[in-house]
């Protein structure tokens, strides 16, 4: 059940993450800059694995209802899967790469590391916590929140460079 479930919550998230990708360009406007990427910058696109993530958490609360600690075990995929995204993903595309897009690169980046965070968030179990529970929709809240603050106030930093940009810049 538990293979299934990666499998599915894997799927699921994935679609999702394609789904949300151009909401800002179709719908631009603060509210949805907010929430989805607004640029092809790579930590923008945490927005969208967030949202993925939030999304996979309700319909698996709403779905299977027997599940302990769902929002918990989902809050911790969805922290490991960004960070590893950042911290495999990153160094790929600036080194490796030479900041250029590669669909298959990122897309197998991202598909193994939700494949590592769902496994890693099956691995924990708890006794059913309603606080746990309530403690993770907040931590949930507090991510979205950072990233929207983060799209209009963060450092000058490569990580925040549109990367469709960078490559403008680096072919003239």
């Amino acid at each position: 059940m538990k293979t299934k479930k990666i499998l599915l919550g894997t799927l699921l998230v994935l679609i999702l993450s394609a789904l949300y990708h151009d909401i800002y360009e179709l719908f631009p406007n603060t509210i949805t800059s907010f929430f989805f990427p607004i640029d092809e910058s790579i930590w923008e696109h945490n927005k969208m694995i967030l949202l993925a993530f939030i999304t996979w958490a309700i319909l698996e609360k709403i779905s299977m209802k027997s599940s302990k600690n769902s929002l918990f075990k989902n809050l911790v995929a969805c922290v490991t899967t960004i960070i590893l995204v950042l911290t495999i993903f990153t160094p790929v595309f600036l080194f490796l790469l030479n900041k250029n897009d590669n669909l298959f690169v990122t897309l197998t980046i991202y598909t193994i590391s939700i494949v590592i965070g769902f496994t890693l968030s099956e691995k924990i179990d708890l006794a059913d916590c309603p606080k746990l529970e309530f403690l993770s929709s907040i931590g949930f809240a507090l991510l979205v929140v950072t990233f929207a603050i983060m799209t209009y106030y963060h450092p000058n930093n490569i990580l925040f460079e549109d990367y469709t940009k960078i490559s403008n810049r680096q072919t003239r």
